[in-house]
């Protein structure tokens, strides 16, 4: 993973966050904690692995994910997810996010994949977490 990431900045926040989801045991407690019940029960836990977080926008612009997964679910269908950490109060998020997700198919449709959902999970701390800011596509 660090090696695909030579050109983003080197943060602490960033390192140790990609260091704690390095755990696969650790990523699928988190998901299972945050994700809705019917995706859950869908979803066939011991396929959980690790997706290469490299990923080319508009323009093949290069964008990193924090971190990705791909799991199946019981009917063999793959869900591909997303994990983000963020330390800073961004208005943005909901166009980054959709960019992450449309740069993720891409790059699973050139791979001949077919995933079912693209699920995203923003993790959100430091001090100044805000109180409202658009939290989908459609509040801008």
């Amino acid at each position: 993973m660090d090696g695909e990431r030579k050109q983003q900045k080197n943060q602490p926040h960033d390192r140790f966050f990609r260091g704690l989801l390095m755990d696969i045991d650790l990523v699928r407690a988190l998901l299972k904690s945050y994700m809705r019940a019917k995706i859950k029960a869908l979803i066939n836990w011991a396929t959980l692995e690790f997706y290469s977080t490299a990923l080319f926008g508009e323009g093949s612009k290069s964008l990193y994910a924090d971190t990705a997964y791909r799991v199946k679910t019981y009917d063999g269908a793959w869900i591909l997810i997303i994990l983000n950490h963020e330390t800073k109060p961004d208005d943005s998020l909901s166009i980054r996010k959709l960019e992450y997700k449309l740069a993720l198919l891409k790059r699973a449709h050139k791979a001949k994949e077919k995933p079912s959902v693209i699920y995203f999970l923003t993790w959100q701390s430091g001090d100044k977490i805000p109180a409202s800011y658009p939290k989908n596509i459609g509040d801008y």
